[in-house]
């Protein structure tokens, strides 16, 4: 990627990214009161709200925050690789090509099965073209890029809508890896696509949450990848994930004391208790200074 592009995809990052945390602890205090509150009814959220155009910063913020398919934070499902993967794609996250069509910019996360992002994981994508057609040979790499998320597990990819592979609905192939071996091979799918419904791969938790279409054509979307291994938790003692662990998280523990309720149960013992308080009141403060 040229630097000029590059600067403007991490504009464009950063810029999203800001409008998450400004509305993190609003979203916390009138929908999300913990985290396996997220898992479960932010994840039936983004089912019921699925390929409906609505505001960018609220459902994004929604999505990052824990939007997912699985009621228990489920692990994504893998899906067929298909015949067209190419080893040694350009790191990279920008693969969009103005002459293509619309341009489709993808934000979302990689997470464990405790709902906890994954920092460094290895995302590795492949799609076809707008006429189908997968580039197999050329030293472009043309719609392949790996990437790898960064210390919040978030990643971003720039793309172009892909087009139909004969007898396929539009799909992007991707490979997700953490820090074990196991590698979860996948596809993301678009809802409405009408030809979902005749594919024998297309599975509905693989669909991308469509948040809005602007004026030019441009798709912005959102996919969360949950991975079957633990994540990592950035700040302990953040029980409401807003970046500060102060007096909410304080209540929200005592509130849960003496059950095994998980997001409050730091050490994950099993238990809230005295060691989780104390892992809290020595994590005080400010989790970004």
């Amino acid at each position: 990627m040229s630097g000029n592009r590059r600067e403007r995809t991490d504009a464009r990052v950063f810029s999203v990214r800001q409008e998450v945390e400004r509305k993190r602890i609003a979203f916390h205090e009138k929908t999300l009161p913990s985290r396996r509150f997220w898992c479960d009814d932010a994840g039936s959220m983004r089912t019921t709200l699925q390929g409906k155009l609505v505001v960018l910063p609220i459902l994004l913020g929604l999505a990052l925050l824990g939007a997912d398919s699985g009621e228990e934070c489920d692990p994504t499902i893998p899906n067929i690789e298909g015949p067209f993967y190419r080893i040694g794609a350009p790191e990279r996250t920008d693969l969009y090509i103005p002459t293509e069509g619309p341009r489709l910019t993808i934000v979302g996360e990689v997470v464990g099965h405790d709902c906890l992002p994954i920092p460094g994981a290895w995302l590795d994508f492949w799609q076809a073209d707008s006429l189908g057609i997968y580039d197999n040979a050329s030293e472009d790499y043309r719609f392949r890029g790996q990437q790898f998320a960064d210390e919040r597990g978030e990643y971003i990819l720039v793309t172009n809508l892909p087009g139909v592979y004969p007898g396929r609905p539009k799909h992007i192939h991707v490979k997700v890896q953490g820090e074990i071996d196991d590698v979860l091979t996948t596809q993301l799918y678009f809802p409405d696509d009408p030809l979902n419904d005749s594919d024998p791969w297309h599975d509905r938790s693989l669909e991308v949450l469509v948040i809005e279409e602007l004026p030019d054509g441009e798709i912005l979307a959102t996919y969360r990848f949950q991975i079957d291994e633990p994540g990592v938790n950035p700040c302990p003692g953040d029980v409401n994930q807003d970046d500060a662990v102060d007096g909410s998280d304080l209540s929200a523990l005592l509130g849960f004391w003496g059950t095994d309720d998980p997001s409050t149960d730091i050490n994950g013992d099993g238990l809230v208790d005295g060691l989780d308080l104390s892992i809290l009141l020595g994590a005080w403060g400010d989790c970004t200074s």
